[in-house]
Order: structure tokens, then sequence, then C-alpha cells
């Protein structure tokens, strides 16, 4: 039965988190799951995202999309990818390295699979990651998240594969595996990463063994800080092992991508003080050239920073750059009703008032999650007002 809502019957239907597809491996020579959740305006876009693999995926999913959907939408981090494996099945398997030092846990494991973790890391690095350039359009730029044996994995993926992820969120890492083996190689191999990489640990209370083997690598990278290697860890007190993986993505997301936005607050373009002071088109590509070059390729201008970009132009009163500008960025970001607001702006600026008002009225008819249908009605009635008559002033 459809259920109503102020007065209006509403049929039921699913909200759709992403899509599932099954790929068959021949390096693994086995089916395997993929979880694919892409930005809302995706299809309506025409940007390049970086991609988060996830592995766990069957555990991680829901929440990492929700972390990376959230964070992005505030600018604090790009929109992103989330491609989910699912490794629960095979995760002994999958996750870990042989056993060369503890002989105790080779006969312990004896009838469980282990040590396939390099051959996992090329299934990603091979199999994976072309499957998704070949199908999305991603940026050369991956983030791996791995929690408990996924963690150790982390470190698998980076020494046995550097090129694969230039990022890894270990989420409580099982670093104690095979005698704390990793731990010593890091020590051994962090120093020579040919290419810069991120890496964000963490571990909680009763994670005993972790936080020992975790701490010890910490200890050590405190005192011989690697070179191309940027690097955080945190403890969470009050989370265990089941609760530590959100908070880290959160923490680990932000604290790769802080300062991805330029270090001013945006909405201070539009005030006449700012725009005197400030010269933010040079700010703005000084920013993007750094940003650029921190994480390794070409990365476009942002919808926040175009948008503020065109308004500062206008208040500058620098209208053919404006135009040609807000043209520029309504191209490049179809999906962002604010970019046909901003071609009405400037167009009722240049007193062409009957070819603002399509624009605006495009603004208007995708007003965005947090417009309100009712004050955009009105603000549209007055925008028709204003491009019926040219003598009234712009509206801000």
């Amino acid at each position: 039965m459809a259920a109503k809502g102020g007065g209006v019957a509403v049929k039921p239907g699913p909200v759709t988190l992403g899509q599932r597809f099954v790929i068959r491996s021949k390096l693994l020579k086995e089916d395997r799951e993929i979880l694919v959740r892409l930005p809302a305006y995706y299809d309506r876009a025409k940007q390049h995202y970086p991609v988060l693999i996830v592995l766990d995926g069957g555990n991680h999913f829901l929440h990492a999309s929700g972390v990376v959907d959230f964070l992005s939408a505030g600018g604090r981090i790009p929109e992103m990818i989330v491609v989910a494996v699912p490794t629960m099945q095979r995760r002994a398997r999958d996750l870990t390295a042989p056993f060369v030092n503890d002989e105790k846990a080779r006969e312990d494991y004896k009838d469980i699979p282990v040590g396939g973790g390099a051959a996992f890391a090329n299934f990603l690095a091979d199999e994976v990651m072309p499957w998704v350039d070949s199908h999305y359009r991603t940026a050369p730029y991956r983030v791996l998240m791995g929690h408990s044996l996924g963690g150790l994995f982390n470190f698998i993926a980076l020494f046995d594969r550097p090129d694969a992820f230039q990022a890894h969120i270990a989420v409580s890492p099982s670093l104690w595996w095979d005698k704390q083996a990793y731990v010593t190689l890091a020590e051994q191999k962090l120093g020579t990463l040919k290419q810069p990489h991120f890496l964000f640990m963490s571990w909680g209370d009763k994670e005993k063994t972790i936080s020992e083997s975790s701490q010890k690598l910490v200890d050590w990278m405190t005192a011989h800080p690697p070179a191309g290697l940027t690097w955080k860890a945190r403890y969470y007190p009050g989370d265990d092992h089941g609760t530590t993986p959100h908070r880290t993505l959160y923490d680990g997301l932000s604290a790769l991508y802080e300062g991805w936005l330029p270090d001013t607050n945006l909405h201070d373009a539009e005030d006449p003080d700012y725009v005197a002071e400030k010269d933010f088109p040079a700010l703005l590509a000084a920013h993007r050239a750094a940003r650029s070059r921190r994480f390794g390729y070409d990365v476009p201008i942002q919808p926040v920073e175009a948008d503020t970009l065109v308004k500062w132009l206008i208040k500058r009163k620098r209208l053919d750059e404006a135009l040609a500008t807000a043209r520029r960025h309504a191209a490049l970001f179809p999906e962002y009703s604010d970019f046909q607001e901003g071609l009405g702006k400037v167009l009722t600026e240049m007193g062409r008032h009957a070819e603002a008002l399509p624009h605006y009225e495009a603004a208007i008819n995708d007003p965005g999650e947090y417009n309100d249908v009712w004050s955009d009605a009105v603000r549209l009635r007055k925008l028709r007002d204003q491009a019926k008559a040219p003598s009234a002033p712009a509206s801000n």
C-alpha cells in the first residue's frame, strides 16, 4: 500500500547505495564480488574521481560510502568512487603473509589457507583497478582501507605493490602477525619507497597485541622519519576492535586531504572588504598548483572554488572574465545549479536581462538538497521582475 505524506500518495521504493558486480579473476582463478558507489551526480558530471578501495567490503561498504559522501559534501575531501571488495569467506588467505617466524601459528593454521596477500595485492592492482578504470572516470589516485587483517594487508600491498595505492588507511592493523614480521619489514623498507605515500594508523581499547605492535612501529617512525612517507597515528579511547573503522576512515581521509581547499573562508569572497584586499584568482591558481603537485596529478578546480571565483569577478566588475568563467564552469559542472545562477547574475550585471532569465529558471528548477522551494519561488519572482526591468539593481 502506498504511504501518504502531506496529502500526497507516495509509492514505496528502494534507496540504492551502489551496484554489485562479479568479475572473473584469472590470477586467483575464481569469481570475485565488487561493490561500487559513485558520486551522487556522476552521470551528469564530467569530472574524474580518486578511488577508495575498501577491504572486507561486505562489512564496510555502507559506512565507508557515508563517510565519503559526508566529507565531500562539506568540501573536506574530493568526491570519490568507492569500490568495496568483500573478503570475509577468504580473508585469512587473502589478507595475510605466510608464516616465517611463528612455528606455533603455522601449526595452528595448518588447516586454514593463509599467506595469499601478495597474490591478492596483484589481483587488486592488475585486475580490479584496471576494471574500475575501464568502466568509470577515475583519477590516478587510489586509497586503500583495511581493518584488522585488512590493516596488515595495507603493509603487504605497500611493500609488494607500492605502485598500486598512493594512500593507506590501516585500521587496527594485525601487525602482531608472524611475531610482528611486518613491523620489522617496515623498519627495513619504509625508507626505501621511491614514490610519496600516505599512511594513517589507528587502534582502540582492548586491542593489546594490536596496540603493542602498532605502537612499536609508530615509535620507530617517530625516531626515524621515512623519506617520502607522510603518516599519522591515532589511539581511540573508548573504541574497541569493532568500532575503530568508522572513526578511522573519517579521520584518515580528513588527514589525507587536509588543506584540500584554500585556507580561507570561501563564503567571504562576496564580502566587499575581502574582495578589495585579496587577489582570489592568484590565490586559487597557486593553491591548485600546490594541490596537484602534492597528489601527483592535475587536480581540476573544485566546484566551490569555481563558484567563488565567479562571484569574486562579479564583485570586481570584471564581467567579461566572469561570463567566460561562468560558462566554462557551467559546462564542466552541469550537476551544480549554482553555476546557472552565476551565469544569470553575470548577465544581469551586464544588462542582458532577457538572457539571464533562462539561467535563473534552470537554477530554481534544480535547487539542490538544502534549498527551500518556497523561498526559491520568491527569489525567482524577484529575478524575473529584475529581468523585465533593466533599470533594477542586480540581486546578490
